[in-house]
Parts: structure tokens; sequence; C-alpha cells
């Protein structure tokens, strides 16, 4: 597994991560303007830089138990080839921000006890954004159709955006 744009080896089987979320890790899988967004937010600041364009986050744990699933089947069914893996909807940087800054302020509320009716309402989606993909999110077909000749039910991640935030929070400096 190698990060998007690195160099890969010459494995039966190599996989490409993108926009990997690995929360307290700033590690060149993709997840560095979260942290550095994380970090704006929380020294206060008004007008922290989304990044530019959209991305396909997918939570660490989700890809590895991707991978488990690929080189640990049940049986002869081994998987081959090439796979790209990233989150299945597009993410805009200034949604991101966003939901990081609202995951902060409930903190913030919380820790203070100041929690007020609006605070606690009229919380938006976290699914934001249109939903359409911009043409770069890479082919997931091949992934999906690999896990499920591994024995597994196709790639669905299940670490929801919202989760993989507010670890990022809880483990940023």
């Amino acid at each position: 597994m190698v990060p998007r744009g690195g160099s890969r080896g010459g494995s039966k089987l190599e996989g490409v991560g993108s926009d990997v979320i690995i929360p307290g890790w700033d590690s060149g899988w993709g997840c560095e303007e979260i942290s550095r967004m994380v970090s704006g937010v929380k020294e206060g600041g008004s007008s922290v830089e989304a990044y530019e364009g959209t991305r396909y986050w997918v939570h660490v744990r989700d890809v590895v138990d991707a991978l488990c699933t690929l080189i640990l089947p049940e049986g002869e069914r081994f998987s081959e080839g090439l796979l790209h893996l990233c989150g299945r909807r597009p993410w805009e940087g200034h949604d991101v921000r966003e939901e990081i800054e609202l995951l902060w302020n409930r903190f913030n509320d919380a820790i203070n006890h100041s929690h007020t009716a609006d605070s606690l309402s009229g919380i938006p989606s976290p699914v934001r954004g249109t939903g359409n993909n911009d043409g770069n999110r890479p082919d997931l077909a091949p992934l999906h159709s690999a896990l499920i000749e591994s024995g597994g039910e196709g790639w669905h991640p299940l670490i929801a955006m919202r989760t993989s935030l507010m670890e990022s929070i809880a483990l940023s400096e």
C-alpha cells in the first residue's frame, strides 16, 4: 500500500491510497490539510483557509479492514492487480472546515457547560455539497469487485467523516 503518487513495487496485489485520514499523524497520505485546519480552528482562527478542490476522505481503519479482507481471504481467493482506495463521496474544503468548527464549538460548549438550545439545534447534516464526483476520484469498481471476490461485502467504508474529524481533533497537539 502506497500513497497516491508514491512509487509502487512489483507485488501481485498493490494498493494505492488517496485521502486517507490517519488521526493524529501527518503522514504523507493526504490528511495534512485536515491537521492544518484542525490546528487553525483550535487556535481560534476566524478565517482558517480550507483546501481547494474535492477530496475523497476515508478513515485508515476502513483501509485496514479492506486490506485484511484482500490479503487474508478464506480459501484460495486471493486478489491480484492494482487497486485504488479512497472514500466514496466528495468533500469540499469549506465543508470540512465547517464540520471541524462545528465539532470544536460543541466540544467547548460541553467542557464549559455552555450549551444553549441554539447550539444544539439546527445542526447541519454532515453530508454536504452536491455529492457529485468531480472526475478525479480513482475508479473504485476494481476494489469493490476484489473485496467481493475475497469474501467481503465490497467497498463500503464504515467510519463516518464526523468520527474521523472528532478523532483528528482529539489527537491533535
